[in-house]
């Protein structure tokens, strides 16, 4: 048996994709405007919302352990 050798042949080089057109410019319109801030505040609200309730959960367990360790 002959030793078959590493990297003898390559498959051959494949076609590069073609480059994808640069996307259209979005015209801030006062309508566009207001759509884009009334989601971004939804988004933020919502997760300062989250935030806010693990810092809570948090804190009340830190104390919850604190008083907890005050007994013994």
């Amino acid at each position: 048996m002959g030793q078959r050798r590493l990297f003898a042949k390559y498959p051959k080089k494949p076609e590069p994709l073609p480059k994808k057109k640069k996307e259209e410019v979005v015209e801030w319109t006062p309508d566009y405007v207001f759509w884009r801030w009334l989601k971004l505040t939804i988004f933020f609200s919502i997760t300062f919302l989250i935030l806010f309730y693990y810092e809570e959960v948090h804190l009340a367990s830190e104390r919850r352990k604190k008083s907890n360790n005050d007994g013994l």
